[in-house]
């Protein structure tokens, strides 16, 4: 596995993991600040997205794993002759509809 890949990959990551905790986190500050919604008002929908995220993530898991697995049997780079327009981002397109 190259490092290199590995370090790309994660520098990618970790910006956008921090920008949607920096959301989700002042989303639920605003509605507690203004009264719109308390910690039980938010919990059965907070559960509900727990839950759509865990399928979500566990999906992407399996995906991540299968790349990384044929990356280490071929010795070569993750998505090898597949540009950076090639790759696609599942959260991204249904993010409208949740």
């Amino acid at each position: 596995m190259d490092a290199k890949v590995m370090e790309e990959a994660l520098n990618e990551l970790f910006p956008a993991l921090e920008a949607l905790e920096t959301q989700s986190g002042a989303i639920v500050q605003f509605l507690k600040e203004r009264g719109i919604a308390s910690d039980n008002d938010l919990a059965p929908f907070v559960e509900r997205a727990a839950n759509a995220s865990n399928v979500r993530w566990r999906a992407a898991r399996v995906r991540i794993d299968h790349l990384l697995s044929a990356a280490a049997k071929s010795g070569g780079s993750i998505g090898r002759g597949r540009g950076r327009e090639g790759a696609r981002c599942d959260h991204d397109q249904g993010r409208d509809s949740d």
